[in-house]
């Protein structure tokens, strides 16, 4: 049976996370992230309701990190994917990064970003 390898030392996707933010010409607050190797996206208009999210490089579920949201929690999931995932514990909050829509935080865990909805 072959051994699970992972590519380097795990870290929490919340210390992988990087973000850069500025005012557009608009005066709306626009964040850059990146994450690892493979995931860069933008939330334009933070705590607007038409912030809007674009992809710019993602590999999907093989790349390092993925993102997925749902629009009635206005937060962005962002997870470990390849051969960074650690199987035996998906559901691990390791594994997890969450952004608001609302206030462009990152945060541990799920109920820390949907309390910015308030």
């Amino acid at each position: 049976m072959e051994e699970e390898q992972i590519s380097k030392p795990f870290v929490p996707t919340i210390e992988m996370v990087n973000k850069d933010c500025f005012l557009s010409e608009i005066r709306s607050q626009t964040c850059k992230y990146s994450v690892g190797n493979d995931l860069e996206f933008t939330i334009w208009h933070i705590g607007d309701p038409d912030a809007t999210v674009i992809v710019r490089k993602t590999r999907g579920e093989d790349g390092d990190y993925h993102v997925r949201f749902t629009l009635d929690s206005h937060c962005l999931f962002i997870r470990t994917g390849g051969i960074n995932a650690l199987k035996d514990f998906y559901f691990s909050p390791k594994q997890y990064a969450f952004v608001s829509l609302i206030d462009g935080l990152i945060y541990q865990h799920l109920e820390g970003c949907l309390k910015s909805r308030n």
